[in-house]
């Protein structure tokens, strides 16, 4: 008999951040890559075209400021009263993280197993600059959630450091990876004239676009196109936005780039979805930094590889990298199955079967 596995996402598509990429892949993936042994119906608040089996919506209330899961804690809690009895596992994932107080509850009074996935470090997180109180809290909530929790899940070594729990915790890593079963879909109305640097994704809170923008704007045979959620401030006649897209046309887009473009602010931790799809698709790939990190989640991913290049965001180290790239050969590289979210999805699978048999 299956094993029942409810999925709390807060997102899910046809949102099109990278938030909703990971828990989808698992509710589409899941039972096939286990044989069926489980089953998965997902909770989330993202309104649907069509209706979906085992997939269910449920709103919050309204938007109350800070973190979006206060808002779905009454609704969850009255969803999940009335129908424990359909699943023998939660698997939270995040964020929003503050819908994860409900754990103790489902714990201690339902007595389900439960797995908390953090995308990102909740307590600890440091793009953010907390003050001393907020964070105190925000740690002591995290190191409930996670005492309450029979697995924790995480998408690197250096994110999993960051999580509060107690010391016999172990977190398993599960990299976001890329969706081997999407393929490309190349744009039908974007005409490629000049050499196109690619930005794919929402570009991240406290880092400037500001020396690229002035690289590309005194090169003639540049340019920038962006597929996101929301375009830059940016009155450059180089850049070009696209707007949000699919995973396949995003793939597209990837394709048909001369070199694809990541920013980061170099803490070790820091990791992001689009590194996997542009080292599937055999891109080169520029990587441009606040610091050149010694160690972190990006650099291992990317050590001895040729296609890429690390700069740090100085219009000088920039206009060099790109030039380098430019005149490199197409890169070649074999290794990546273990980069697939079919990989990291066999290791959520040992963890549910390992929850199951407990």
């Amino acid at each position: 008999m299956s094993q029942r596995v409810l999925l709390i996402s807060y997102f899910f598509p046809p949102y099109k951040g990278v938030a909703a990429l990971r828990s989808e892949y698992w509710f589409r993936n899941i039972p096939r890559v286990s044989s069926d042994k489980f089953q998965v119906t997902v909770v989330t608040t993202t309104e649907q075209v069509e209706i979906t089996p085992n997939l269910q919506v449920l709103k919050p209330w309204g938007k109350i400021p800070g973190d979006q899961g206060v808002g779905w804690l009454i609704p969850l809690f009255s969803f999940l009263k009335q129908n424990q009895s359909q699943y023998d596992i939660i698997l939270f994932t995040g964020g929003p993280f503050l819908h994860f107080l409900l754990v103790p509850w489902i714990k201690l009074i339902l007595k389900k197993k439960i797995i908390l996935d953090y995308r990102d470090p909740f307590a600890i997180n440091p793009v953010f600059e907390d003050v001393k109180v907020k964070k105190y809290f925000k740690k002591k909530l995290e190191l409930l959630f996670n005492s309450y929790a029979d697995a924790l899940v995480t998408v690197n070594a250096y994110c999993a450091n960051l999580i509060q729990k107690p010391s016999s915790k172990i977190t398993y890593i599960i990299d976001n990876g890329y969706d081997e079963s999407q393929e490309s879909r190349l744009p039908v109305d974007f005409e490629k004239t000049k050499k196109m640097l690619l930005l794919a994704g929402s570009f991240s809170f406290g880092r400037s676009t500001e020396s690229l923008l002035k690289v590309v704007d005194d090169s003639a045979g540049l340019s920038v196109v962006h597929v996101g959620l929301t375009s830059l401030r940016t009155n450059s006649p180089k850049y070009f936005y696209r707007g949000a897209k699919t995973y396949s046309e995003t793939l597209g887009y990837i394709e048909i780039s001369d070199i694809c473009l990541i920013f980061t602010s170099g803490h070790p931790y820091e990791s992001t979805t689009k590194i996997f799809d542009y080292l599937r698709m055999n891109k080169k790939i520029l990587i441009i930094s606040d610091v050149i990190p010694t160690e972190g989640s990006l650099l291992s991913l990317t050590n001895n590889r040729e296609q890429v290049r690390w700069c740090l965001n100085e219009t000088n180290e920039i206009k060099k990298c790109i030039q380098q790239l430019l005149e490199n050969k197409e890169p070649l590289h074999t290794d990546l199955e273990k980069l697939s979210r079919e990989y990291g999805t066999s290791t959520l699978i040992n963890i549910l079967e390992s929850l199951s048999r407990s």
